[in-house]
């Protein structure tokens, strides 16, 4: 994966970031779930297959997945889906944008199904690319449910059954671990295959210094 930015890219993420910096209450929050999601997709791309424009529609989706919340908290995932579409993102087309926008508002609550209309306007392919990416978004968004930057990296092993992470954070993430289980539904789904947290560094811990040498007393 070339993680070079391409120009294209690159007004796609600053066209991203500044509609979210108008309209999202929690940058911080934004930004870990897209750099979780992101070591995800790049992780996992012997599964997915996907490129360069998977991917800035995946970080798209990621940095604007929560904006929905401006226009109240009831339904804000269907509500970020709604302002996507209706945006003028640069560097995306309209079936781009309601690609970016299902991604979007899969993040939480029901999986997609055959009746809700904005899944359906898509082609099959379409769809695929929304189950495949929406599960990194919706696991990466579980993984930081505390919003409190925790989790620094993410270190995934593909196995034939079962992708396994191993985590290092910052201190306990009880919550982390529950959003994980709770949001690892539609990886299942969407991947045929489980994933499961293999081990949890905590990377906080600062091993005390202890003096080899008696000191000397004036």
């Amino acid at each position: 994966m070339n993680k070079k930015r391409s120009k294209k890219s690159r007004l796609r993420y600053d066209s991203a970031i500044r509609l979210m910096y108008e309209l999202e209450q929690e940058p911080a929050h934004i930004l870990q779930v897209k750099n979780l999601a992101l070591q995800l997709f790049d992780q996992l791309q012997p599964l997915h297959g996907y490129g360069n424009t998977e991917r800035d529609m995946l970080e798209a989706a990621a940095i604007l997945h929560d904006i929905g919340y401006v226009q109240g908290k009831k339904q804000h995932h269907k509500n970020s889906l709604s302002i996507i579409e209706k945006s003028s993102l640069e560097g995306w087309n309209d079936r781009q944008k309601l690609v970016i926008g299902n991604i979007a508002r899969y993040h939480s609550r029901k999986l997609p199904r055959k009746k809700h209309i904005n899944y359906t306007r898509l082609t099959a392919w379409d769809r695929l690319r929304v189950l495949k990416l929406a599960a990194l978004l919706r696991l990466a968004d579980g993984l930081d449910r505390s919003h409190s930057d925790a989790i620094k990296t993410l270190k995934c092993k593909i196995d034939l059954k079962t992708v396994k992470l191993k985590i290092k954070a910052r201190g306990e993430i009880p919550l982390e671990v529950q959003g994980f289980k709770k949001k690892r539904d539609l990886f299942i789904l969407a991947y045929s295959r489980d994933i499961v947290i293999e081990d949890i560094k905590n990377i906080w811990y600062i091993e005390p210094h202890h003096f080899t040498e008696p000191l000397e007393l004036i």
